[in-house]
């Protein structure tokens, strides 16, 4: 990817696919590893995903999947960036490969609610069959106190110590539900 794209999510911060990510990005470094061993990597394909009307959602969809046809792609793997349009797309794109004969694999965080009972993806299509899911958006966890912090000793809400302990719902905690493949973050200490 070198310079091609760059984070561009700038709300939740569990959807944001950070600019090393995508330069990094663990399920094209992976393809390129088993490329010419169990399979053919043919490349990369950039769709926008945050389309505002229905057309060009539709359009954007079905030109991803008229290429992934030009290089004859036998299986694709969709990720994301983002949520809600974004997901929409994400599935419109699976609905026109799977139709044009692509095997469609799709990377996806889930949204089921507070309790969990709740339908878990934001939007789907029939031709949706294998979903591969990247941990679940809601939810809380609980973060153990720190010896030493950077930066202020408060946190954005002006009430939570930095140091900790707190719970952090996991749409605030950063590449929580990432949905390039680098979910598993960890921190260090320094």
């Amino acid at each position: 990817m070198d310079g091609a794209i760059v984070s561009g999510v700038y709300v939740y911060a569990s959807f944001k696919n950070p600019t090393y990510v995508h330069l990094n990005n663990p399920v094209i470094w992976e393809l390129q590893t088993r490329h010419g061993k169990d399979l053919n990597f043919v490349g990369v394909i950039l769709n926008r995903g945050h389309n505002y009307t229905q057309f060009e959602k539709e359009r954007s969809s079905y030109w991803a999947a008229k290429l992934a046809g030009f290089l004859e792609a036998d299986g694709v793997i969709l990720t994301a960036e983002g949520g809600g349009n974004s997901a929409i797309d994400m599935m419109l794109a699976c609905k026109y490969l799977e139709q044009a004969g692509i095997k469609t694999t799709v990377m996806s965080y889930e949204n089921p609610g507070p309790n969990g009972r709740d339908f878990p993806l934001f939007y789907t299509v029939p031709e949706a069959d294998a979903v591969v899911s990247l941990g679940m958006a809601e939810g809380m966890i609980r973060l153990p106190e720190m010896a030493r912090a950077i930066g202020d000793d408060r946190l954005l809400d002006n009430t939570t110590a930095a140091l900790g302990p707190f719970d952090i719902g996991m749409y605030s905690n950063y590449c929580a539900t990432n949905q390039l493949g680098a979910n598993v973050l960890a921190g260090r200490q320094f």
